[in-house]
């Protein structure tokens, strides 16, 4: 978890992905920006690991996606991703109807062909 030196927001971002984004980004006018309030923040020394942050995640589980800040520092989990349901009709195997083999189903076979 980064931020800018000069950044105003807590908000952090993960700075292996910034680094390579902006490494491999065409446009140059675009580079080195603050995902989150797009001032210019040029690494190495523009940039910082929040160590508190880095705490917090350490001691957070998987599913926890949300945490919330008092006004002392103290922190708790807010939100929890979703249990993973059971499979979908679109992520089971669906057969294909009966008679829908073959070049006709892919929409080729036709009259005239």
């Amino acid at each position: 978890p980064a931020r800018g030196q000069r950044c105003r927001h807590l908000q952090c971002f993960d700075l292996k992905a910034y680094l390579v984004s902006n490494s491999r980004m065409a446009a140059f006018n675009r580079r080195w920006r603050c995902p989150v309030c797009d001032i210019v923040l040029k690494p190495p020394g523009d940039l910082f690991v929040d160590a508190y942050i880095l705490q917090i995640l350490a001691k957070t589980e998987a599913r926890d996606e949300e945490v919330a800040f008092d006004q002392h520092g103290a922190w708790r989990v807010t939100a929890w991703a979703a249990e993973p349901g059971p499979p979908s009709s679109d992520e089971e195997g669906v057969a294909e109807p009966p008679g829908a083999t073959g070049s006709a189903a892919a929409g080729g076979g036709g009259a005239g062909e």
